[in-house]
């Protein structure tokens, strides 16, 4: 009996053992395999890194067709390893070496699209820049007017490529997040990580530029000539769309060639129309002047917060006051974006004044002011200043080299996203595009709470420059469901009397949701030198309530004015379904406000979204954040 048992299991052990022989076979022969295909892939790494590298030396040394090379060169290289790779698929159920594999793999995939994607871009660049690169034009200015409309027709074609290339460097950016690293060797971890860091560079400079393919070509003329009114803000002094209109020109282009660009004092358009225009200023224009302002015209046109309301104003003042030319639409400009390009263009000498990007403004405010007269200059002729420097400044951009146009753009962009440039098309497709990112500065329309604080500078000279504006917001929730809001301004006059600055008298109005209720202010004056209490004035503007007052605040003094008031119950209601919003939108031109904002909420937070606030402190149902206001911004809260 014992033997017939020993003999029946006498082959199941002798084939585990083969068994076993021949896993560890497989096992042996796969290690081999990885350790080749492993130091295989570090020398396609290495050629990689060195293709990459060239690459971006060929760049930067304006060789885009060698660069083109390169990139192909190690597309070409990761295309035939993957093939070798997915011939051992087997690999990524082998223990321990599947982890490495599919690590690899998945590297191998990133790389091909990130390369891929840098490939294109060198096509789209080579494509766009072939008419520079035949009439061998170093800068804009040197390029003549048939290659110009090349080069514009190129980038207006361009976009959709350009969009495709930022969708793949996204898929890219996804593929090597997604990679484990641990389980790469050191060489591919070191170009996992630099390729994530060209990606986000490429998708950040991508973002800056793609807005700018969709408009420019309209905005400087392609395929047609274009007209456009342009208005200088001084927000030294400052108005609803950002300050007092003191300049104001006519900007001519075609194909990218500025074919002339003329301003004037707007008082000399203004004042040959006394007695001859009669338009009723906003009651605070006409109360809080003294009976200067009896009536409006293109230099005070532009009270309304909402630019695309101003800008319609703007323009139907510049025809009733003489205007002859037939517009595409309004530019408008604060001095900040002037110094802003004398950053890249250095400084301009224009008589005895040379301006750079730190002096611009006080060199400028003092000549047109008080210089003017001290070198017998008709008052009527002070300003022409202005026309001078923003030719010049113009002529400059234009010969900047192309290697710094880049920079340029981001800071345009940067103007625009401050609302520093404002724009106004008559196109309908140009006029949204500008909407939906937010350069028209229009007053935005929401579903949730919104805010915005806007001053208006009435006869206080140049004092904007001298304020600190601090915005303090708090809201409480209640028991019945309802919501309250209180605004506390609170303004510092950081200057003194001279001839420049004085007392700030100040027409604010706080712009909040329409159906709100007033409870309660304090602060606003009926006139100035009086502790007389004033009115507010409570009227629809621009969508929105707007509640206005009368403030002044003194020399090296502090003034605080509060409106508390009730949300209307659309928002409490928003709360009770679990969600509020806040939009915090800021007054265009203006870069001296300071947001400090206070929640109280009835029921525990979920989560928050601050967007680029700070939060300062966060409670089971409150939260504090701040910010300041160079852009617009907003928060979400979500409730159980």
């Amino acid at each position: 009996m014992e033997q017939n048992d020993h003999k029946r299991h006498f082959p199941i052990s002798h084939t585990l053992v083969w068994i076993c022989g021949i896993v560890v076979g497989i096992l042996v022969l796969s290690s081999l395999f990885v350790v080749s295909a492993s130091r295989s892939l570090s020398r396609t790494v290495d050629s990689l890194k060195g293709h990459v590298y060239q690459a971006r030396t060929l760049v930067k040394a304006h060789n885009v067709r060698a660069a083109h090379a390169e990139l192909q060169q190690a597309l070409d290289d990761i295309s035939s390893l993957q093939k070798t790779a997915s011939s051992f698929s087997a690999a990524q159920y082998i223990p321990f070496f599947g982890k490495k594999y599919e690590a690899a793999t998945r590297f191998l995939d990133a790389s091909y699209h990130s390369v891929h994607a840098a490939v294109r871009v060198m096509q789209i660049v080579e494509r766009s820049l072939q008419p520079v690169r035949s009439s061998q034009a170093q800068d804009i200015k040197s390029i003549d007017i048939e290659t110009r409309e090349r080069l514009l027709r190129a980038l207006w074609e361009s976009q959709p490529d350009i969009r495709a290339v930022r969708s793949e460097l996204a898929l890219a950016l996804y593929r090597l997040r997604d990679v484990h690293a641990h389980a790469l060797n050191n060489s591919m971890r070191e170009m996992a990580g630099q390729l994530q860091a060209e990606n986000e560079k490429m998708v950040t400079f991508i973002d800056n530029l793609e807005p700018f393919l969709a408009y420019i070509p309209y905005v400087v003329g392609y395929p047609h000539e274009k007209t456009y009114l342009f208005l200088l803000q001084n927000n030294s002094e400052v108005r609803g769309t950002g300050g007092f209109i003191g300049n104001y020109g006519i900007i001519k282009v075609k194909d990218g060639t500025l074919l002339s660009f003329k301003t004037d004092n707007i008082y000399n358009l203004d004042d040959p129309n006394i007695g001859k225009l009669f338009v009723e200023p906003p009651m605070p224009l006409k109360k809080y002047t003294w009976g200067s302002i009896k009536y409006l015209f293109l230099r005070d046109s532009n009270w309304s917060p909402d630019f695309t309301n101003a800008a319609k104003k703007a323009e139907w003042f510049y025809i009733q006051e003489g205007g002859k030319e037939k517009l595409d639409g309004v530019i408008a400009i604060t001095p900040d974006v002037i110094s802003s390009f004398l950053r890249f263009t250095g400084p301009i000498q224009i008589d005895d004044i040379l301006f750079t990007s730190d002096n611009f403004f006080q060199e400028l405010q003092y000549d047109v002011e008080q210089g003017y007269a001290l070198k017998g200059i008709e008052e009527h002729r002070r300003k022409e200043m202005v026309g001078r420097l923003g030719s010049e400044l113009i002529s400059r951009i234009y010969s900047l080299p192309f290697d710094q146009w880049g920079e340029l753009l981001k800071n345009l962009k940067t103007k625009l996203n401050e609302k520093s440039i404002l724009l106004l098309f008559h196109d309908k497709a140009a006029q949204q595009f500008v909407d939906e990112y937010g350069w028209s500065g229009r007053v935005m329309q929401t579903e949730g709470d919104f805010l915005m604080v806007v001053d208006s500078n009435i006869v206080s000279m140049k004092t904007d420059l001298v304020m600190d504006k601090a915005i303090d917001y708090t809201l409480r929730e209640h028991s019945d469901g309802s919501l309250t809001a209180q605004v506390e301004l609170t303004y510092r006059n950081n200057g003194y009397f001279s001839w420049y600055t004085t007392r700030y008298r100040d027409w604010v109005r706080i712009l909040i949701p329409q159906g709100s209720t007033v409870i309660s202010s304090s602060g606003a004056l009926e006139r100035e030198l009086s502790d007389a209490p004033g009115k507010l004035e409570v009227l629809q503007e621009s969508g929105k309530m707007s509640v206005g007052a009368f403030i002044v605040v003194e020399p090296k003094r502090t003034k605080k004015f509060t409106l508390e008031y009730r949300l209307p119950k659309r928002i409490g209601d928003q709360v009770k379904d679990g969600l509020y919003t806040l939009f915090v939108q800021k007054q265009s031109g203006v870069s001296n406000q300071q947001f400090t904002g206070h929640f109280f909420f009835q029921k525990p937070l979920v989560s928050y979204n601050q967007g680029t606030f700070t939060v300062n402190k966060t409670g089971e149902k409150t939260l504090d954040l701040n910010g300041d206001l160079r852009f617009d911004r907003s928060i979400q809260i979500q409730f159980k």
